[in-house]
């Protein structure tokens, strides 16, 4: 019993992940990718998970925070017919007051092309998913990061929806074409860590079984 408790206490230290849940709907779609798998209004359905305890790898930059290979996994679905979703971890990136035309606030999950493939999704009219990103306003409105490191639950839950921005939230194709949608939704909770959980278990159970035997 000691041992288990010496285990809870003593037990390394584990990733923070936090897995968002959002919703919305197809604003625009070019002619090329539509009248396939995806229309116009179709519901759009994503999820991704990140570790909030990925180092920024951008300097002493007080604006900008990249946290590579903290996003996890992301997948998006589109009219229940459509879905796309990475194939190995991405890039989370903060833009805190960033001076593009007016200061701005962003966050960004963002699936790049690469020399890899790094989504997996239906060709739409013949044309290859290769890029994709989340990333719900500008918010050049009101501040929405404190600053620009990577955000937990709290600071995600600042992008409301109700923005009407579709220009972050997007999936590219070949030859650059790309599907956009509006964000409606969103929720964001912290995952707990497997181990954690396990050592808790065997923790309780180890109680339970000292109590029977008083």
């Amino acid at each position: 019993m000691l041992l288990i408790l010496a285990l809870l206490a003593a037990g390394p230290a584990a990733a923070t992940l936090i897995q968002v849940d959002f919703t919305g709907s197809v604003a625009s779609l070019p002619a090329g990718l539509s009248g396939d798998l995806v229309e116009q209004g179709d519901t759009v359905i994503g999820r991704f998970v990140y570790d909030a305890d990925v180092a920024d790898v951008n300097g002493e930059d007080p604006n900008r925070g990249l946290y590579l290979d903290a996003v996890q996994s992301f997948s998006v679905s589109m009219g229940g017919t459509f879905s796309v979703s990475m194939t190995s971890p991405t890039t989370f990136a903060v833009l805190n007051d960033v001076p593009l035309g007016p200061p701005r606030d962003a966050l960004l999950v963002n699936a790049h092309q690469s020399t890899t493939q790094q989504l997996e999704g239906a060709p739409i009219n013949g044309l290859v998913p290769v890029r994709m990103q989340w990333g719900p306003s500008t918010a050049t409105d009101l501040t929405r990061v404190l600053s620009d490191a990577i955000p937990g639950v709290d600071d995600l839950l600042r992008f409301l929806p109700g923005d009407g921005m579709t220009n972050f939230n997007f999936v590219s194709f070949e030859g650059g074409d790309d599907i956009r949608w509006t964000q409606d939704t969103i929720t964001a909770q912290v995952i707990p860590e497997p181990s954690t959980a396990m050592l808790l278990g065997l923790g309780l159970a180890g109680l339970a079984h000292a109590r029977r035997r008083q």
